[in-house]
C-alpha cells in the first residue's frame, strides 16, 4: 500500500511540474503578443478639453481580408499612459500581417472632432511612437479643410501621398504598399480627366511625382478595363482624353510598365530614422524579463527536486 501512495504522489509531482511548465508558457505568450502588438500617439499640445484618443487603423488597400473597426467605436479607444503619450493594441483591430509591409493606415483623433492626416505603417512600427510634426497642409478630399501631418519617431514611411482634390499640389511622402506614384496620377485623372480647371496642372504634377505621361496612362489604362462599374463607351471616352492630357501612345495591357515609379515608396519623412525610441512606452517592446525565466526554472527546479527525494525514501524504505 505505501508503494502505490509514493507511486501516485510521484505521478502528482510529475503531472503538476509539466503543469507550471504550460502556465509559465501561456503566460509568457500572452505578454509577448501584448507588448509585441502596441503602438503609442504622443498628442498634440494644442489639442484642448479631450477625453478620449482613438486609433483608426485600416488597410491602404482594402483587401477584404480583415473587418477594420468604425470611426471611433469602443475597439478604436486608447489607452492613457500619461504625459500626453496613448496606446493602442493593435490586436483590438485586426491582423497586421508583415508579410504586408507598409499596407496600413492610421488616423489619431479625439473626441473633440481634431484628428491626423493619414499615416502609413506596417508591422515594424509596431512599438514605435506617432507624433503631430506641426505641419498643417489642405485636406486632400476637401480643398476646405486643413490636414495635421503625423510622422513615426523611428522615421519609417511617412503621411500617405495622395494629391490634392484641387490638382494645384501633392501632399504625403509615402505611397502604400502595392500602389505606386503612377498609380496615384492614374486614380486622379480618372477622377478628373474631364475638369478643365484641373487638367491644366498635370505637367506639373509628372514632374512632382518623377514620373511620366506614358508611365501614368500604362497604369490607368489597367485602372479602367479593370473598373466594372464603367460602360464600354465611357472606359473608351476616359482612355481618348487623358491619353491626350498625358501625351501618351497607346499601351499593351498585359505589359508591365512604369519602372520609374520604383521612388514611389521612399519618402522624405526617411531621414529621421535615427530619432527612435525617445518616448519610454516604445521600450515595451521588450516583451519577456529575464527575472521572470528565472523564476519559471527555480519553480521547475524544485519540483523535480521534490519528486527525486521521495523516490529517494521509497528506496530507502524497501531497504
Amino acid at each position: 500500500m505505501f508503494k502505490k501512495i509514493i507511486s501516485l504522489m510521484v505521478a502528482i509531482l510529475i503531472v503538476a511540474s509539466c503543469a507550471v511548465v504550460a502556465v509559465s508558457a501561456a503566460e509568457v505568450a500572452n505578454e509577448e503578443v501584448g507588448a509585441g502588438n502596441t503602438i503609442y500617439f504622443e498628442v498634440p499640445s494644442d489639442w484642448k478639453n479631450y477625453t478620449q484618443i482613438y486609433a483608426h487603423v485600416y488597410m491602404s488597400i482594402d483587401d477584404g481580408s480583415v473587418k477594420w473597426p468604425s470611426w471611433q467605436t469602443r475597439k478604436e479607444k486608447m489607452t492613457d499612459e500619461g504625459n500626453g503619450t496613448w496606446s493602442y493594441d493593435l490586436s483590438n483591430a485586426g491582423t497586421i500581417d508583415p508579410n504586408k509591409g507598409a499596407a496600413y493606415t492610421v488616423l489619431f483623433s479625439a473626441d473633440t472632432g481634431v484628428q491626423t492626416y493619414n499615416l502609413i505603417f506596417g508591422a515594424d512600427c509596431i512599438g514605435d511612437t506617432a507624433y503631430a510634426t506641426g505641419k498643417t497642409f489642405e485636406n486632400p478630399e476637401d480643398s476646405n479643410k486643413t490636414a495635421v501631418e503625423a510622422a513615426w519617431k523611428s522615421g519609417k514611411y511617412g503621411p500617405e501621398r495622395k494629391i490634392l482634390s484641387t490638382g494645384n499640389d501633392v501632399v504625403g511622402t509615402q505611397a502604400p504598399a502595392g500602389t505606386s506614384d503612377a498609380k496615384i496620377m492614374a486614380s486622379w485623372v480618372k477622377n478628373f480627366y474631364g475638369d478643365a480647371t484641373k487638367t491644366p496642372n498635370i505637367p506639373t504634377l509628372l514632374t512632382k511625382l518623377n514620373v511620366t505621361g506614358q508611365d501614368v496612362y500604362d497604369e490607368l489604362v489597367k485602372l479602367v478595363e479593370s473598373d466594372s462599374g464603367l460602360g464600354d463607351k465611357e472606359k473608351t471616352e476616359i482612355l481618348k482624353t487623358s491619353k491626350e492630357l498625358l501625351g501618351a501612345k497607346d499601351t499593351d495591357t498585359n505589359s508591365n510598365n512604369g519602372s520609374s515609379n520604383n521612388n514611389s515608396s521612399n519618402g522624405s519623412s526617411n531621414n529621421s530614422s535615427n530619432n527612435s525610441g525617445s518616448n519610454s512606452g516604445s521600450g515595451n517592446n521588450n516583451s519577456v524579463s529575464s527575472g521572470q525565466d528565472s523564476t519559471i526554472l527555480f519553480v521547475l527546479g524544485g519540483v523535480m527536486l521534490a519528486a527525486v527525494a521521495v523516490l529517494f525514501v521509497t528506496r530507502k524504505r524497501e531497504d
